[in-house]
């Protein structure tokens, strides 16, 4: 099924969703009359939870340029090859939609 949406966007609303239903259940979890001390114990799981969603979503914005890559390179390249690539900042961005035809960037001028 073709939700219409780039897929890294929809892996990265797949992230939300699931940092949202943790959130939920840590909520109501902690429903009910807090002190002070429990108010600072949700606070800490709180950043925890930020961090993991940013984490969630930094680490599939590089898996997605790391597949758009290997799919615009030649079918003899490495994973070593694709990791150059990305590093060369010639990998495709991650934007693409389910039917655009991922391309390498041409390499950035050397400084």
């Amino acid at each position: 099924m073709d939700s219409g949406l780039p897929p890294a966007v929809a892996a990265m609303i797949g992230s939300v969703i699931r940092w949202a239903l943790n959130f939920l259940s840590a909520y109501m979890v902690g429903k009910g009359i807090w002190t002070n001390e429990e108010a600072s114990g949700y606070v800490v799981y709180l950043v925890g939870a930020i961090l993991m969603l940013l984490w969630s979503l930094w680490q599939k914005r590089d898996m997605f340029k790391k597949y758009f890559t290997a799919l615009a390179m030649n079918r003899s390249a490495s994973h070593e090859d694709v990791k150059e690539a990305v590093s060369n900042g010639v990998a495709p961005p991650v934007t693409l939609g389910a039917k655009d035809v991922p391309y390498l960037k041409t390499r950035p001028p050397a400084a």
